[in-house]
């Protein structure tokens, strides 16, 4: 990639437009520009993982989530959610903070939780 004088684009150098057979070629180009750079390399497929992950926590609901999931080309939206969906606890934590609990109904009395979450345990053994 080279920045024209305007600096406002990049343009491509030094790829040919052919098919490869194989990802080494575009790996080699990835460790190169990485070491020229004094930057860590990362494997194509990194950039696709970040890319879905940041696209999957813009999506505001499952409409969403399935348009990213085929725009990446997954045909079942399960492979996008289990490979590229995972969550750190920190942010089931976080996200779990922020949900409204609210139409529950007086959550916050503490018998009321627990007998929320004996029915929870009884719907679950009992489907």
């Amino acid at each position: 990639m080279v920045q024209p004088p305007d600096g406002l684009t990049f343009e491509c150098c030094e790829v040919e437009p052919v098919f490869w057979k194989s990802t080494n070629p575009i790996r080699q180009i990835l460790k190169d520009r990485s070491e020229r750079a004094n930057l860590p390399y990362y494997h194509p497929h990194s950039f696709r993982h970040a890319a879905i992950v940041l696209s999957l926590r813009r999506c505001r609901n499952a409409e969403e989530i399935k348009a990213v999931s085929q725009n990446f080309g997954h045909e079942n939206i399960g492979t996008t959610l289990l490979t590229y969906g995972k969550l750190d606890n920190y942010r089931v934590n976080e996200i779990i903070d922020k949900v409204d609990f609210s139409a529950i109904g007086g959550m916050n009395d503490r018998e009321k939780v627990k007998d929320f979450l004996r029915e929870l345990e009884r719907l679950i053994d009992n489907p």
